[in-house]
């Protein structure tokens, strides 16, 4: 069966009173059903028995036409998650009727999949998947840090047979087409609510109309912060060996004689090596008020063995690496299955990217990447010391805050070393620092110098559901399609991962650091959602429900269905 549209018939029309253009679970719709003609049976003997029924459910279909030179394969899935209907009245239907209806969607799924011929099992793979992420999850939790990409379920259908299904929240509404013209193929998954109202009467042919509803799910009361981003870890370690790591050289070109020396006489050129470090966050919400942030920073190997340009172990006498640009963008994979012929389910997925573009030359916001260092004073400090007296923040032109033994509160007896920032102890009070904003201290004695660059709120990256926005740009760059929240269902799937590579620079070597991340995106905030329906107003909702119409393809379908409507008369 295809997507319900907009359906109308002579006569009959559904009136929804106090109209949303987008619906939560939990909501109710109250309207009436409008009948500007009257309906009675062609025959005596059937009586005044005419139905007027109202009815609201919500599904997931998946479909796959696969050609091939002599044969067309179809496979077909559908998942109803619930299915409310009800009488509101009985008897004759007379010209310029109004019937009146409250119909509330449900918080969660609905028990009877296997009534309705569609019941969903989880397969063993997914079932093995899901205790491995459960045992990551634990393991991380165990250790008091943090989860390699977040420690979210990540693409596991939901099961209608071995879960109470009403714990599965309900999914947003939904829609992915994608079609091979050269060969015919078709791959389709849509999610949909529909209210309906049919005017049943016997002896006589019944009269149906539709109305399709934007329903979404429920999201965090106000946008997520801090913690709630579950930040993860990509790093990329670099190696440089040229005379440009020379501080009397940093202003000139190296020779030729130089560079070909650093390849027949390594061990006599100067070397550096460092490891650069990219903080993402696996939660992602549209529509946050704040930049999305992605943090970057540099963690030297200060080790003699591999970087000969810092005897003294003094971070500051390393040459900056600078930040140049960035190429960013989500990339989504939506996974279906359907019923098979000799296998379980038949599966399939498409990925669609999400490119960010910005609206400014990179060349303008370039920086000194900092870096990010644990100091350790050895001798106890005095009895006057604080370790609030220790700078964690950048102080200068430089890309790293020292502090020196003379600068705690004169103690100038004191030891100071410098070694390389360990993520597995960014903590204060034995608890991690999971939104990489800044190191504090974690012990006595023990302290982190260098922040972490926020390059997310540098370049002012933000994503909603239809575009990106960056600084400097004057005005949304469109995705061309919709950008859904991430959800599981019983045979659809959509997940996201974060994709980047940002070019960096030092000593006048270049190199990229790339990265692919896991990440969910969420739903906007209640409080941005509340915001955005006060702007709207009436005629705001209604026009906001036309672009989604149109943007899901719902507006084309109407129009057929209206010319059909016009041509009976």
């Amino acid at each position: 069966m295809p997507r319900h549209a907009f359906k109308g018939q002579a006569g009959v029309d559904i009136d929804i009173t106090d109209f949303q253009s987008v619906y939560v679970p939990g909501d109710t719709v109250r309207g009436h059903v409008s009948c500007s003609r009257a309906f009675f049976p062609k025959k005596k003997k059937h009586g005044d028995r005419t139905e007027v029924r109202i009815r609201l459910f919500g599904r997931a279909k998946t479909k796959v036409v696969r050609k091939g030179s002599n044969t067309t394969h179809i496979y077909r899935g559908r998942a109803v998650l619930f299915e409310k209907s009800h009488v509101v009245a009985q008897g004759a239907v007379t010209g310029l009727a109004r019937f009146p209806f409250a119909v509330t969607i449900p918080e969660t799924s609905q028990p009877g999949f296997a009534s309705r011929g569609d019941d969903w099992k989880r397969e063993k793979g997914e079932l093995a998947s899901q205790r491995q992420q459960q045992q990551q999850k634990q393991r991380a939790a165990a250790a008091g840090g943090e989860e390699e990409g977040g420690g979210h379920r990540h693409g596991v259908y939901l099961s209608s047979s071995q879960d109470d299904v009403t714990k599965h929240e309900l999914p947003s509404v939904y829609y992915f087409v994608s079609k091979s013209g050269w060969s015919g193929s078709k791959f389709e998954a849509y999610i949909e609510y529909v209210l309906e109202a049919c005017l049943v009467c016997p002896g006589t042919e019944s009269v149906t109309v539709q109305f399709p509803l934007f329903i979404r799910k429920h999201s965090t009361a106000q946008p997520i912060g801090g913690g709630d981003f579950e930040f993860g870890i990509r790093e990329a370690t670099r190696l440089l060996r040229t005379e440009m790591l020379l501080a009397e050289n940093a202003e000139r070109k190296p020779t030729f004689r130089e560079r070909q020396r650093r390849f027949w006489n390594p061990s006599k050129t100067p070397k550096y090596a460092y490891t650069a470090k990219v903080a993402y966050p696996t939660v992602i919400q549209l529509d946050h008020p704040d930049p999305i942030p992605l943090k970057i920073y540099i963690v030297p190997k200060l080790q003699d063995e591999v970087t000969s340009i810092c005897p003294d172990g003094d971070p500051s006498r390393l040459p900056p690496v600078e930040f140049v640009s960035i190429e960013l963008g989500l990339k989504s994979k939506t996974r279906i299955r359907a019923p098979g012929d000799f296998t379980s389910y038949h599966k399939e997925e498409r990925e669609h990217k999400f490119p960010i573009r910005f609206g400014l030359s990179q060349a303008d916001h370039t920086f000194k990447v900092p870096l990010v260092v644990r100091g350790n004073i050895r001798d106890e400090p005095p009895p006057e010391y604080t370790t609030s007296d220790i700078p964690t923040k950048l102080t200068d032109e430089k890309h790293i805050a020292i502090a020196s033994p003379e600068s705690l509160n004169g103690n100038s007896n004191g030891r100071f070393s410098i070694r390389p920032v360990d993520d597995d102890i960014v903590r204060a009070s034995d608890r991690p620092i999971l939104d990489y904003s800044h190191f504090v201290p974690s012990e006595q004695g023990h302290f982190f110098m260098g922040t972490p660059f926020n390059l997310g709120a540098h370049l002012g990256i933000r994503l909603s559901q239809t575009g990106s926005s960056t600084l400097g740009a004057p005005a949304e760059s469109p995705f061309g399609r919709f950008l859904y929240p991430s959800f599981d269902t019983y045979n659809i799937s959509l997940t996201y991962q974060l994709e980047w590579a940002i070019r960096l620079t030092c000593a006048g070597e270049s190199h990229d650091v790339h990265g692919l991340a896991n990440v969910r995106v969420l739903p906007p905030s209640e409080e941005q959602e509340a915001h955005k329906k006060a702007l709207l107003g009436s005629e705001g909702m209604q026009k906001n429900y036309d672009d989604l119409a149109l943007a899901m393809g719902l507006a084309e379908m109407a129009l057929g269905v209206a010319v059909d409507v016009l041509g009976a008369f």
